[in-house]
């Protein structure tokens, strides 16, 4: 990728590149102005979904993704990936500069794709249905990462193996395991949160989208900070942290197709108007 160097990893965290190129005002402009125009249009069907259920949940799991972004610099440190200097800072930590397209960035990422998997559980979806949301939830990263990635919004660097288009493999399951942990969580606490608790629902995003990065992503951050480790170890740290989010992918698929009270409107706002419209 031009102007972009992937350096093996330094010291007990690792050392991001300190050549990364950022791109310029006008080209990140584009980039949080198209982010945030399909976050909208998500925002709006959440809320025509809204006026006609009465349930609010895709407006609180939008918030809860979006809300998300607050740990992704300590993701990014374990997991060797890389934003460089921002022309528009939302906020730093780690010595990391998150920027304004971070949290339109999660909510492409996390918001939208759990309101489709609430809906479709609530509809009565069966795994069929769930596993043609997962195909689709590959492909929509896929385009997405390669985007963002070659386009230099970020970098993956480090001894990171099974580069696609310099795109790390596991990366992609640590990013949409996340998603189908957060619906399924949710899925199965709102018959427990009638009237105002559902206000608890974007934690319940926030606290789940991070525990699940660590459970999945384990056995390539610790590889890729151990001390000299080899490329061996590094293939089958990345493979098993593949094999570990499809497995909790499929768990969830198992769980959202379950069924059980939540599909029955019990403990909800509203009840259902219409099937059709659920």
């Amino acid at each position: 990728m031009d102007g972009v160097l992937l350096a093996p990893a330094e010291g007990p965290l690792g050392a991001p590149p300190d050549n990364l190129v950022s791109n310029p005002a006008g080209v990140e402009l584009i980039f949080t102005l198209a982010c945030a125009a399909v976050v909208l249009l998500g925002l709006a069907a959440m809320l025509v979904h809204w006026r006609r259920t009465g349930r609010a949940v895709g407006v609180l799991v939008l918030v809860g993704g979006m809300l998300a972004t607050i740990q992704e610099p300590m993701v990014d440190t374990l997991g060797n990936m890389y934003i460089p200097p921002s022309h528009f800072t939302l906020f730093t930590t780690y010595g990391r500069e998150m920027p304004m397209y971070a949290p339109f960035g999660y909510g492409l990422y996390f918001g939208i794709p759990i309101f489709l998997y609430l809906r479709a559980a609530r509809r009565g979806a069966g795994p069929a249905h769930f596993q043609k949301l997962f195909a689709g939830s590959v492909a929509l990263e896929l385009v997405f990462e390669l985007i963002a990635v070659n386009g230099n919004f970020y970098a993956y660097y480090g001894n990171q193996p099974f580069r696609f288009f310099e795109l790390p493999v596991h990366w992609m399951t640590l990013n949409m395991a996340a998603a189908w942990v957060a619906a399924a969580a949710v899925h199965k606490a709102l018959p427990h949160l009638p009237g105002w608790r559902q206000l608890a629902v974007p934690l319940i995003v926030l606290c789940t989208v991070t525990c699940s990065y660590y459970a999945q992503g384990w056995p390539i951050f610790s590889a890729m900070h151990a001390e000299n480790a080899p490329p061996g170890l590094l293939a089958l740290a990345s493979l098993a942290t593949v094999a570990l989010g499809v497995g909790i992918i499929q768990v969830m698929i198992r769980v959202l197709a379950s069924p059980g009270p939540e599909r029955s409107g019990a403990g909800l706002a509203a009840p259902d108007r219409a099937p059709a419209r659920a």
